[in-house]
């Protein structure tokens, strides 16, 4: 029972660096053990698989080529987008302006690393849809990149379908971004290929 309380502290708690969020004393905190204490810090604070994502962290350019059709040429567009930490160094939330099919596009993307779970975190919203994407992530062997999986609704076909997306930092400027669905045989088809410049 005491994972309980735990947890819904370290929820409330998040919203403030670590710093901040104990230099008032606050009382829920007082009568917790050492233990109880030590949990809640390790869950709520940024550690070493957080400085992956701070990379993003600044304004970059990007192009950007859709395949509607596996077996026509894709379609091109460019756009900007904007990366910031929030939430104390726990999260990077990034802003995406550009075009689709030739009418203004924005995108709202959330990206971490869940302590408790042990694995990377990335949330998505963008004026091409009504859903919310979620997708989990594992780091590559040698940290350049990591490879996410989820599932989205596909709007042709109103199903769920599942969605892999690989992210592949070319340079500490640079950085790519594949994305694929899965089509009605089963097989992963390619849907985006981003490729995104720091702005000098």
């Amino acid at each position: 029972m005491k994972r309980l309380p735990l947890l819904a502290l370290a929820t409330l708690l998040a919203a403030a660096p670590v710093a901040t969020a104990f230099a008032a004393d606050p009382p829920a905190a007082k009568g917790m053990d050492p233990a109880m204490m030590e949990a809640m810090m390790k869950a709520m604070s940024p550690g070493e698989q957080h400085k992956l994502i701070g990379k993003y962290v600044g304004d970059w350019t990007y192009g950007l080529k859709m395949y509607m059709d596996p077996t026509a040429p894709p379609t091109e567009s460019t756009g900007t987008v904007h990366y910031e930490w929030m939430l104390g160094g726990r999260y990077v939330a990034s802003t995406w302006k550009g075009t689709f099919m030739g009418q203004p596009f924005e995108g709202h993307g959330t990206d971490g690393y869940d302590n408790l779970a042990h694995h990377y975190v990335n949330s998505w919203i963008d004026n091409a849809g009504t859903g919310i994407m979620y997708m989990t992530g594992t780091p590559s062997a040698d940290g350049k990149g990591i490879t996410f999986a989820g599932d989205m609704m596909d709007p042709m076909s109103g199903q769920k379908t599942v969605t892999k997306t690989v992210i592949t930092w070319l340079s500490d400027d640079s950085f790519k971004n594949e994305s694929f669905y899965t089509d009605a045989a089963g097989k992963l088809q390619p849907s985006l290929v981003i490729v995104a410049n720091r702005k000098k």
